[in-house]
């Protein structure tokens, strides 16, 4: 096992903090907290295995996208916990 020395862990750690600032790094990062947020992969799955009956219907990934968090905003309003309790 070889170990490193100092100065060879300052340039590993900065190339590694050089490429955390990379705009592949950041967009990439972006995507996967995206997809890993429970609230957006329904909405997302949904277009992909219903896009070509959307597209038909005359909806293009934004107004559906636009329309699903409108249902999906009224719907969390509507079952508010507090509502419910006496």
């Amino acid at each position: 096992m070889r170990l490193l020395t100092k100065s060879q862990c300052d340039r590993l750690s900065n190339k590694y903090i050089a490429s955390d600032r990379s705009t592949a790094f950041i967009i990439l990062n972006s995507l996967i907290k995206l997809l890993e947020s429970d609230d957006y992969v329904p909405v997302i799955l949904v277009w992909i295995g219903h896009n070509r009956a959307l597209r038909a219907r005359g909806n293009s990934f934004k107004s559906y996208w636009r329309d699903a968090w409108v249902k999906i905003n009224f719907a969390w309003e509507r079952m508010k916990p507090e509502r419910y309790q006496r």
